[in-house]
């Protein structure tokens, strides 16, 4: 068949429709202006935060042109931190409501994931761990003994701390009437110097010292003497506070009681043995300020070392009171 005229320009018109049809090169949309004015925030599936509160740049990655706005929303105070080693979800809900009334809903495009997290940055502390730490610490009360064993008596847990450099103060509840034995004590977790957590411990605290004991039974009113003594370590814990460990304290002091044998020597148990009778001349001495008096004087009750009594002036039979500085000499009491 012989063509015809119209062939040519239905193919023309065909090339023109073709182009307005998108068989032509490309065109590139020009970007959506509101698209441009508004901040896309993605919330990210698990956020680690480190304070006690988080902000929205804590738990999301923002995008957008508009760089003060961005910067502002990146601020907003979402909520306060789960514990350490914690976490707690996030809605879209509690995110809005965070941001109302600070920027209008039209400024910002928010994606969440389906279940979004955070979670609380934290230090692990094994209870086995802080059992050991608060062992070393008890242990540093009673540095000035032989041995020290410590038992703790309290069930501990595992222990989570922020992020930090983490130190332990631990006290003594109470004022204890025995060197060891059970007790409480406070002890208290700080991160950064900074008080985060306090514990109650029971604990169990063995002392072994070098102790002052009785060789065998020294009878009240008997005076000590080294060979009456000896020397052995022993558990101290349930002793009272005022055993001895120098036998030299106690030499020369008299028993106030029956002392038992391999009971330790307390304080209380001996005391300065009389050393004046009552009845027994004296010699009796005055000075002050470079003036020095002497005369004789008789003990009106008995006296040990230190004590004040009363003595009566030979010749005048004047009362005085005197000051026992020996067996044979007492001074004037001013």
């Amino acid at each position: 068949m012989k063509p015809t005229l119209f062939q040519p320009m239905w193919g023309l018109l065909v090339a023109v429709l073709g182009l307005g049809l998108g068989f032509g090169p490309a065109v590139q949309a020009e970007p959506d202006g509101e698209l441009l004015n508004k901040v896309e925030i993605r919330v990210m599936p698990e956020a680690v935060v480190y304070g006690d509160t988080y902000q929205l740049g804590d738990i999301a990655e923002l995008d957008g042109f508009d760089i003060d706005l961005t910067t502002r929303l990146s601020k907003i105070e979402i909520g306060k931190s789960p514990l350490p080693g914690n976490s707690q979800k996030l809605s879209k809900g509690q995110i809005d409501a965070k941001m109302r009334g600070l920027v209008h809903p039209d400024q910002y495009k928010l994606i969440l994931p389906k279940e979004p997290l955070v979670s609380r940055a934290s230090i692990l502390i094994e209870k086995d761990q802080l059992s050991q730490v608060i062992v070393e610490e008890i242990k540093k009360n009673f540095s000035e003994y032989k041995d020290v064993q410590v038992e703790i008596q309290t069930h501990l847990k595992d222990q989570y701390i922020p992020k930090g450099e983490a130190t332990y103060v631990i006290k003594r509840i109470g004022t204890p009437q025995k060197v060891g034995g059970f007790g409480s004590w406070a002890v208290n977790l700080e991160v950064d110097r900074k008080l985060y957590k306090k514990l109650v411990v029971r604990a169990k605290v063995s002392v072994v010292e070098d102790v002052v004991v009785a060789k065998d039974v020294i009878a009240k009113g008997a005076t000590i003497s080294e060979e009456d003594l000896a020397k052995v370590p022993k558990d101290i814990s349930n002793e009272a506070a005022d055993f001895t460990d120098n036998p030299g304290l106690v030499v020369g002091q008299q028993a106030r009681r029956d002392i038992g044998k391999n009971e330790s020597i307390r304080t209380h148990l001996v005391e300065e043995p009389v050393i004046l009778e009552k009845g027994q001349p004296v010699r009796l001495v005055f000075q002050s300020a470079g003036v020095y008096l002497s005369n004789m004087a008789i003990a009106m009750r008995d006296g040990k070392k230190g004590d004040v009594i009363p003595v009566q002036i030979l010749g005048n039979k004047k009362t005085v009171y005197a000051v026992v500085i020996d067996a044979k000499q007492v001074e004037v009491a001013l």
